[in-house]
């Protein structure tokens, strides 16, 4: 009897030893969690560091680079930047929960530190990325499906001397026009003179847009303040003119390019809106290099294409502005490996099935696909584009699987109410037909789709296939539809002028010859298996 209860009191006794180590454990690791800095995912990681080092310049006689160990145990290299005062910042935005470790470090080898955050869930916007279910789409980390709806705006928008964000008194036109904007749904902007200004009479001249080369820590500042805005509003930014644009200032030698992007990224890399281009407006057209403002040969951009991926820890979606002629021939860098996102000019035309085959003839089934000077109302280099053309060119740029970058202009790409984002030059009958399309476009599974002109006759298709089915066509006929499988399938009309207007259509089974309702003008039509 005393054995026994000796030995139920050993036990009692280690297991209070026992349950005390793991009392002990769980409060250090709640300790040390608690300790260690909170970031949500795709939001911003920062620390500064101060090094009172003489350098002679800066930026260039000194670099402060950290490594980060990501949750999973991969190590990855960014680079802090020089802002003034003695004053280095890293940032960073991190796209895995969990903990991260990092070591920071200036190449002489001063001010060695290092740490650890934790990155947690984020009801915040996430990085504008390919969609995680569908490449052939654009979207948004942490989202399902993302529809962008992208406006044009000219080569005043960074510029102090239109809009101080600091001066309340000078009328605050860029955020009345970026209320606007929101009222009107748009939530991507294509911006001109963004990186580089485009220094040409009518253009970017005389707008003092942040100049980001030479490297100056206040101009860097100055775009900041902007985009931290934009950032806020979750408005996804498109460098029209990109990192090297044309009849702007940025380096011409090897070494100071990649200066440049490194600095660009370490200050502006961690925006998850933001969207990274290597160059534009047209950096291959055909003429004299000099007098155009520094315009590229191919292999030009795809040394700095590849440059900047390997640079971009943040791995941003990263293109080039092509040229109208692209669109004819072929993208030249669809199947780049640096290449994200094809950026497209065109086709500029009023047949709806010229436009669909220009665009959907340079589709890459796994990048997304940007639709930027196709359809600018009011522009010079356009056709005449009426209210029908509006909303019948939209139908089929999404139908195609692009993304529309709207402009409302009156004559060139800096002019009218894209280029002034003066609300009485604003067409609002044009914003408003868009939208409508945009609306229901929306409310369907796009996201799920692919562009597929192989399964039909007679329209503009996005399959699901053997799923489900939308076929957009552009006037009253035929449409046949190819179907290999063995299911039975419901099928239903949807009026285009009036998506609300829904009729019935049959239910079938493979091949199907459908003919649109009599009445109306443009149909789409949606096939789906019957449950």
């Amino acid at each position: 009897m005393k054995n026994s209860l000796l030995l139920k009191f050993k036990n009692l006794f280690f297991c209070g030893i026992f349950l005390g180590i793991i009392l002990i454990s769980f409060w250090a690791c709640q300790k040390e969690r608690k300790d260690s800095a909170l970031v949500e995912i795709y939001q911003l990681f920062e620390f500064s560091l101060e090094n009172y080092n003489n350098y002679s310049d800066p930026y260039r006689d000194v670099e402060l680079q950290i490594e980060l160990i990501d949750p999973d145990g991969k190590k990855l290299l960014h680079y802090g930047f020089y802002d003034g005062d003695n004053n280095w910042k890293i940032r960073f935005s991190p796209d895995k929960k969990g903990t991260w470790e990092f070591q920071a470090w200036f190449s002489d080898k001063s001010n060695i530190i290092s740490g650890s955050f934790h990155c947690i869930d984020s009801e915040k916007p996430g990085r504008v990325m390919k969609n995680e279910i569908n490449p052939f789409w654009l979207g948004k980390g942490g989202e399902e499906k993302t529809l962008f709806r992208s406006l044009h705006v000219g080569d005043r928008f960074f510029a102090i001397n239109w809009d101080d964000p600091s001066n309340d008194s000078d009328g605050n036109p860029r955020t009345k026009f970026l209320d606007w904007l929101q009222d009107n749904k748009y939530n991507m902007l294509s911006i001109a003179s963004h990186y580089t200004n485009r220094d040409q009479r009518g253009r970017g001249r005389g707008w003092e847009t942040p100049m980001l080369w030479p490297l100056n820590y206040e101009e860097y500042q100055k775009l900041e303040t902007i985009l931290d805005d934009l950032k806020e509003r979750d408005i996804t930014v498109f460098p029209f003119a990109g990192f090297f644009g044309v009849s702007g200032s940025w380096p011409k030698d090897h070494k100071e390019q990649k200066l440049y992007i490194k600095y660009t990224l370490a200050r502006i890399g961690h925006y998850p809106n933001i969207i990274l281009s290597v160059s534009g407006p047209e950096p291959l057209i055909f003429g004299n290099r000099e007098s155009m403002g520094g315009n590229m040969r191919f292999d030009d951009i795809q040394r700095l294409g590849c440059l900047i991926d390997s640079l971009d820890i943040h791995n941003h979606v990263l293109t080039v502005h092509n040229e109208t002629m692209a669109t004819k021939y072929g993208d030249l860098f669809i199947d780049e490996s640096w290449y994200t996102l094809s950026t497209m000019q065109g086709p500029k035309t009023l047949n709806p099935e010229q436009l669909y085959v220009g665009l959907v003839s340079n589709r890459n089934r796994y990048k997304p696909a940007y639709a930027q000077e196709t359809l600018w109302g009011g522009n010079m280099y356009h056709p005449k584009y009426t209210s029908e053309h509006l909303r019948k060119h939209l139908y089929t740029i999404l139908f195609s699987g692009y993304i529309l970058n709207f402009g409302d202009m009156n004559g060139d790409s800096s002019s009218g109410f894209s280029g002034s984002m003066d609300l009485n030059e604003c067409y609002q009958e044009r914003h408003d037909i868009l939208n409508k399309v945009w609306d229901w476009f929306e409310t369907i599974p796009f996201h799920q789709m692919t562009s597929r002109y192989d399964l039909i006759y007679g329209g503009f298709c996005l399959a699901n296939e053997g799923k489900e089915y939308y076929i957009y066509r552009e006037s009253k006929g035929k449409i046949t539809l190819f179907l290999d499988y063995p299911n039975t399938f419901k099928s239903r009309w949807i009026n285009a002028q009036n998506p609300e207007d829904i009729r019935p259509g049959p239910r079938i089974k493979r091949k199907y010859d459908f003919f649109t309702p009599e009445d109306g003008d443009d149909w789409i039509l949606h096939v789906f298996v019957s449950q």
